[in-house]
């Protein structure tokens, strides 16, 4: 096969194939190795959609699982009752004084209720992955409970939770950097 120009005319001496025409057009040399029949055409576009698609395969990343962080749901926490036993802020250890009562309840897959001291307070939660927790919402009716409470604590406590773990009867919620770390026993 030869292209080659007659004054103003662009000729191909050999079988034309939209190949060659291509070649043609840009005068560029054309491969011998081009397809001269259409099942050679038909051929190599389906070996060249083969290595696409070998190329997607390879370099596509590793599969990966998408959980809706509301299809998490642990039977150890929902629907239990605990009762706060010890407040841990900033490694200085509260132990829960007689005569308050700090309490967490998840009532439902997003409703967690409870009791700070003389107060009652409502949130809302959300577990993520790897046993994380997320408190949000915290509405607290506005009592006063007396003199020195570990209601702020508490409360600061739930609102900066990032992770939980239940072992039998015991609970512990954590925050970023063990800031907060609260110990519940199962009420």
């Amino acid at each position: 096969m030869q292209v080659f120009r007659q004054g103003a005319l662009l000729c191909i001496k050999g079988p034309v194939t939209p190949w060659t025409k291509a070649a043609a057009k840009e005068e560029m040399p054309v491969s011998t190795n081009l397809p001269t029949s259409p099942m050679q055409s038909i051929l190599m576009i389906q070996k060249s959609m083969m290595v696409c698609l070998l190329f997607l395969l390879v370099s596509l990343p590793a599969c990966i699982l998408v959980v809706d962080e509301d299809d998490l749901y642990d039977d150890n926490l929902h629907g239990s009752r605990w009762r706060l036993n010890v407040v841990v802020y900033l490694g200085r250890s509260y132990t829960v004084p007689r005569g308050e009562i700090y309490t967490v309840n998840f009532d439902s897959r997003h409703s967690l209720l409870g009791r700070a001291d003389c107060n009652d307070y409502d949130a809302s939660y959300d577990l993520t992955l790897l046993g994380g927790i997320r408190i949000d919402d915290i509405y607290v009716t506005d009592g006063y409970c007396g003199g020195q409470t570990l209601e702020d604590l508490f409360l600061d406590g739930l609102e900066h939770a990032r992770s939980y773990n239940v072992q039998r009867d015991a609970l512990t919620i954590r925050s970023r950097g063990d800031d907060y770390v609260l110990y519940f026993y199962r009420d």
